[in-house]
């Protein structure tokens, strides 16, 4: 079978390169062609040289003009790319409400080619989420994604939970008391909303650690805000790390203090190791952490709350968080990636027969 993924532009590093390369790879592992459409090269085209298949849609290398020029323009170039190859079965709209509108332009309403929107942030936090009315089929990735795609979305019915997939096959970590923190992403405060870690951990009156995995617009903001807090000596910024699990020994627990996440890929890579996170009531999150079990979930933007969780943290034993750490490690099965390629492939049932998918 010939499944096209229809890209906006990406960066090269976030985690919506890993979930569409996981979902490739293990699709083309089951016999199937897969071709992924860019606007143009990513910033670091590694995770693109990984993959079989890379087109590039978009003859404006800088991407400017008026809205409408850009969409006229990446519509045009997709479909004469889709015209020069074989036409697919399916086509995955992914990453951007706009990329359901450029694949529309260029298949036109071909009936017998179901066309999927996948977005991997809420919906709101995009321009012109309206968008994705063009396409047939919706994958949620979150199930509270899911709740506000049914008051986007003109046909409920063809609202997908899929999830996201993680590799469940990753050594555990070694969980303890030292009240040692990680924090994993890009250091762009707006959202990840580092300001308010740093000031609940400002608060505490025990011993603390936090080491910070990546790099960001905001890195020199948060290393200011961190001497003006006095914290900066119990905090070490690792910079950009290509994988930091394999940095990381000791640790009592994950943390993500974000506005909004759509799934929180960090937070199931880190369920997957046995690790406890501590999270915002964010919609990704919400799916994976049960409160007091595998983890915490905090109110977002709540300072005396998350100051609250990493003191009941540091009341626990060294027992307590072994408990925790092993329900971490049975909450993630649902999203093997064979959970998710199978609810992929309920969602397209009444467009692809059964035989054909090979799984």
């Amino acid at each position: 079978m010939r499944i096209f993924f229809v890209l906006d532009y990406l960066s090269g590093r976030g985690g919506v390169e890993t979930v569409v390369s996981t979902v490739v790879k293990s699709l083309e592992e089951k016999g199937h062609s897969i071709y992924v459409f860019l606007p143009k090269q990513s910033e670091d085209t590694r995770w693109e040289k990984n993959l079989n298949n890379v087109y590039y849609y978009s003859q404006n290398e800088s991407g400017t003009g008026s809205g409408l020029e850009v969409i006229s323009e990446r519509s045009i170039g997709l479909a004469m790319l889709i015209h020069e190859l074989e036409l697919p079965d399916v086509v995955v709209a992914t990453h951007t409400p706009h990329t359901a509108l450029y694949s529309r332009v260029a298949l036109g309403y071909n009936k017998h080619i179901p066309l999927v929107s996948w977005l991997h942030n809420p919906p709101e936090r995009f321009h012109n989420y309206e968008f994705i009315n063009y396409a047939d089929i919706h994958w949620a990735i979150s199930k509270g994604i899911k709740e506000k795609l049914k008051g986007i979305v003109l046909n409920a019915q063809e609202i997908y939970w899929i999830g996201n997939p993680l590799n469940l096959e990753v050594p555990q970590l070694q969980i303890d008391s030292s009240q040692h923190y990680v924090f994993i992403g890009r250091l762009e405060n707006k959202q990840k909303r580092l300001d308010i870690l740093f000031k609940a951990l400002a608060n505490l009156k025990h011993r603390w650690s936090l080491d910070i995995y990546g790099s960001g617009p905001d890195e020199e903001m948060l290393h200011n805000l961190a001497l003006e807090l006095g914290i900066h000596e119990s905090i070490n910024m690792k910079g950009w790390v290509e994988n930091p699990w394999k940095d990381i020994r000791n640790i009592t627990s994950l943390v993500l203090t974000s506005d909004f996440e759509g799934f929180g890929l960090v937070v199931g890579e880190a369920l997957s190791r046995g690790v406890p996170v501590i999270s915002t009531d964010s919609e990704g999150p919400k799916d994976m952490i049960i409160n007091g079990s595998n983890g915490w979930i905090v109110p977002v933007g709540d300072i005396t709350e998350l100051t609250k969780t990493f003191e009941r943290i540091a009341s626990l034993s060294s027992r307590d968080l072994h408990q925790i750490s092993i329900q971490a490690l049975k909450s993630v099965q649902n999203f093997s990636i064979d959970q998710v390629l199978n609810r992929i492939k309920y969602s397209l049932s009444n467009y692809i027969p059964n035989e054909r998918w090979n799984f």
